[in-house]
């Protein structure tokens, strides 16, 4: 399944448009596939090649101008549905009639989907029948596909004329909130082309970029298709990178079973999946074993809470990072050894720069150089900036000054009345790796205490349970307590546990939404730094 390189047509189409052009010249090749779970409770898949997503997508295209008729003035219209290939096809046919799709998460709650409508002015809304009581005509006809005529809708423009318009609409995990609309370009879309063969840019760059590796292999893909790494995995890496993607059942959560059975398909080569599917496919040996016959897996969208997984992963399969961000994109990086998979390693062609933060921290920073603007997704997309500052913190490799190692945001810092800041990354991936952790939280009175709110597998429903797993979790909490900022210890009185009818919040990738939880856990917080205050004699 070699890469063939983009065509004189391709080069300034538009996705869509390759997609036709490759469903005349190669029909037979291998898009991505769809799986379900069959009647006998075992894993179905269908491959999809690219006639089949062109013919989805046209006549896809045929329902919405019936309905809706050609935009002059790209209209937005929303999607919403199961984890499927329905929101690449909506995508596509939206752009071949004018429009620019909104992809809206499933999980939204109704109040964020009219929002997000709002603030989009977006009046048309899509649902899939299966998953809303929307009627979507539009999977009735794509599902309905053979017994309609065979037709591409003509789309002559190109990504010249395209480049500064809406090709697509996601939006944020809403972790600090409700979502928020973000807006792609035809522009940034197409300067993802360029991370899979970076020399023209960046001749003197070492070779081992992950484009480069990932290309030519067909991965599972963990993260939902209306997330922007499902978005663009699904179009951009499949088309410029080929890179096909198997999708999980859409109408169910992933769970370490289903993942095994895709791992046994002959297509499947590679995985492409957040940390939390890993560590719960590493709780099972039969499970983890049929991990061996991939190539590679890619971690990406949370860093790794359990160093036992991340060792487990990597003794039957070589592993990689990926990194990227709704606004900026996905990242270009080099690859690394396998004694280095947890730190990154830039390409040149992102024109990435570290500004210190605090102590050993640094904030990564884009910086738009007129060498390498081209390739910049996030210049593309936001063309008045001159640089671009992520708001996420590296430390440097102790001994490599190219290395990097992902420790949280900017505004995961605490800052407490004394003024010290208190980074928590460190004590939290510590107990979140604890067998009976889930997830852990560091938070802030606001003044001088911090304490830890913990997901644990089985959240205690006592008195005496919560009492006992504070005892199982304390050793990690001291020596985490140890190499801490003498501020930033936790003593036993500060942990609290969530409950199992209040879970963290979590966005579609499976990371924790901090804001959001610490939010729900709001007034059992305050009870528990007053109640701490009270026993030592500060009230």
């Amino acid at each position: 399944m070699e890469d063939p390189p983009l065509t004189e047509c391709e080069s300034n189409a538009i996705l869509p448009s390759i997609v036709d052009l490759r469903a005349r010249s190669h029909p037979d090749r291998l898009y991505g596939a769809s799986t379900w779970i069959g009647a006998d409770g075992k894993l179905q898949l269908r491959r999809i090649t690219y006639r089949n997503l062109s013919d989805a997508v046209n006549l896809c295209c045929q329902w919405l101008e019936t309905r809706f008729g050609k935009s002059e003035d790209y209209t937005t219209l929303a999607y919403a549905g199961p984890n499927d290939y329905r929101y690449l096809i909506v995508t596509m046919a939206a752009a071949k009639t004018g429009h620019k799709a909104l992809l809206l998460a499933p999980w939204n709650s109704s109040l964020a989907q009219i929002k997000l409508l709002d603030a989009c002015n977006c009046s048309i809304f899509l649902a899939a029948e299966d998953s809303a009581p929307v009627q979507n005509e539009v999977m009735t006809a794509i599902t309905a596909q053979r017994k309609m005529e065979r037709t591409i809708l003509p789309f002559h423009k190109t990504l010249d004329e395209l480049r500064d318009q809406d090709y697509v609409i996601i939006h944020t995990s809403g972790s600090t909130g409700h979502p928020s609309p973000m807006f792609y370009k035809y522009g940034a879309i197409a300067a993802l082309k360029h991370l899979s063969r970076p020399e023209k840019f960046t001749p003197t760059a070492p070779t081992g970029n992950i484009a480069e590796v990932w290309s030519n292999k067909c991965h599972w893909m963990a993260l939902p298709p209306c997330h922007m790494g499902g978005v663009l995995g699904l179009g951009a890496f499949n088309i410029y990178w080929n890179m096909p993607m198997i999708l999980s059942p859409g109408d169910r959560p992933i769970t370490p079973d289903i993942a095994a059975q895709i791992f046994a398909q002959d297509i499947c080569e590679a995985a492409f999946t957040p940390p939390a599917y890993l560590h719960s496919l590493s709780r099972s040996p039969e499970h983890l074993e049929a991990i061996r016959k991939l190539k590679h897996v890619l971690w990406v969208g949370a860093p790794w809470t359990s160093i036992e997984t991340a060792n487990a992963i990597q003794s039957r399969v070589e592993i990689q990072a990926a990194y990227g961000s709704s606004e900026a994109g996905p990242f270009a990086l080099i690859v690394e050894e396998q004694d280095d998979y947890a730190w990154l390693h830039f390409h040149p062609i992102m024109g990435a720069s570290f500004r210190h933060a605090s102590k050993d921290l640094y904030e990564l920073v884009l910086e738009k150089r007129p060498e390498i603007q081209e390739a910049q997704f996030v210049f593309q997309n936001f063309p008045h900036l001159t640089e671009y500052r992520t708001k996420d913190l590296f430390s440097k490799h102790p001994t490599r000054d190219d290395l990097w190692r992902f420790r949280g945001r900017t505004d995961d810092i605490l800052v407490l009345s004394n003024g010290r800041l208190i980074e928590p990354a460190l004590m939290e991936s510590n107990v979140a790796a604890h067998s009976n952790v889930r997830a852990a939280l560091l938070c802030s009175d606001g003044k001088s205490k911090v304490g830890l709110l913990v997901e644990a597998v089985v959240p205690p429903t006592s008195v005496e349970g919560s009492a006992a797993l504070v005892e199982e979790i304390w050793p990690v909490v001291v020596s985490s307590n140890v190499v801490m900022n003498v501020f930033g210890r936790v003593d036993k009185p500060l942990i609290l546990f969530a409950t199992k009818d209040k879970p963290f919040s979590r966005a579609g990738k499976g990371s924790v939404l901090k804001p959001l939880t610490l939010k729900a856990y709001d007034q059992e917080l305050r009870e528990m730094f007053c109640a701490a205050e009270r026993d030592s004699g500060g009230g």
